[in-house]
């Protein structure tokens, strides 16, 4: 069984969301968060994760849970999102994220092969919310498709 996880969802006015591209692995675009330590709650580690990640201030009120995603491995990942945040976005890259930025929904689908398949499920599972599909989540697979609204609202894309 992997390590259990915990991601955030911020949105800013626009209501694009922060994606970070990683320096580690296949230097993907993600979500900011990581791995929860011991004796750490999952919306401390995203709150944490995302500080260290993007360099902004989210405080533990201003989040709420989207779902618990089981892995493929079995790990859990806790998904947060919220549209309030204090700080500047970090601009220069750190030891973990080469960039940090804001996309629309439509850009990441267009840039999809750019991002973890685990993140992209995620970032749609908000949109579904969003478009009042699917919401709550609550509990969902990351290792099984979704699907995405496409530019029709009659028709969905597997991802």
């Amino acid at each position: 069984m992997g390590q259990n996880g915990a991601n955030l969802i911020i949105l800013d006015p626009a209501q694009r969301v922060l994606v970070v591209r990683h320096n580690y692995g296949n230097k993907l675009f993600g979500l900011p968060g990581g791995k929860i330590e011991p004796d750490e709650e999952p919306a401390d580690t995203a709150i944490r994760e995302t500080h260290e990640e993007t360099h902004l201030i989210i405080e533990p009120n201003h989040i709420e849970l989207l779902a618990q995603c089981t892995q493929r491995n079995k790990s859990v990942v806790n998904l947060y999102r919220t549209d309030r945040f204090e700080g500047d976005l970090v601009e220069e890259p750190t030891d973990e994220i080469s960039l940090a930025q804001f996309m629309s929904f439509e850009e990441i689908i267009c840039r999809k092969e750019e991002f973890g398949t685990g993140y992209l499920r995620m970032i749609i599972m908000h949109m579904r919310c969003v478009l009042g599909l699917a919401c709550p989540v609550i509990e969902a697979l990351l290792y099984e498709p979704i699907e995405v609204p496409a530019e029709s609202p009659n028709v969905l894309v597997r991802i």
